[in-house]
């Protein structure tokens, strides 16, 4: 488990980094405020990462080294998570529909869409976990 924790802590600090990347360089552009809709992420994007049954390998900068027990990873996770939150509201009030950044999977998202990525990322590993779990002994 501490290995998921782990993989999940890296992926968030790298999907900060995009988005916070993003933002910033549409900001030095002249971003304007928000004025459109919010584009959610695709459903078929939602649907392949919902799906278990569809592994795929990490890119070798977010597999997990195993060094971490579950307790540190969980604090990573969480200072990992607030990098997230931190990069979103670096953007909050302007147009973060028309900021993208390239996902190599999934193609271009938005900033609202790496924020439903992350989140649909945390939820396929959360069932991973619940998987995990199912199989250890009672105790």
């Amino acid at each position: 488990m501490a290995e998921v924790l782990e993989h999940l802590a890296l992926v968030n600090r790298f999907f900060a980094q995009r988005m916070a990347d993003a933002i910033e360089e549409a900001r030095a552009a002249g971003l304007g405020p928000e004025s459109l809709a919010r584009e959610p992420l695709l459903a078929e994007v939602r649907e392949r990462m919902a799906d278990r049954g569809d592994p795929r390998e990490a890119r070798e900068a977010m597999m997990p080294s195993g060094a971490f027990d579950a307790a540190v990873a969980w604090d990573d996770l969480d200072l990992a998570r607030g990098a997230v939150r931190a990069a979103a509201s670096s953007g909050d009030g302007f147009a973060l529909g028309s900021v993208k950044a390239d996902h190599r999977l999934f193609g271009s998202l938005s900033i609202y869409q790496w924020v439903e990525l992350t989140a649909a990322h945390e939820v396929r590993h959360a069932d991973q976990i619940r998987e995990i779990a199912a199989t250890l002994p009672p105790g």
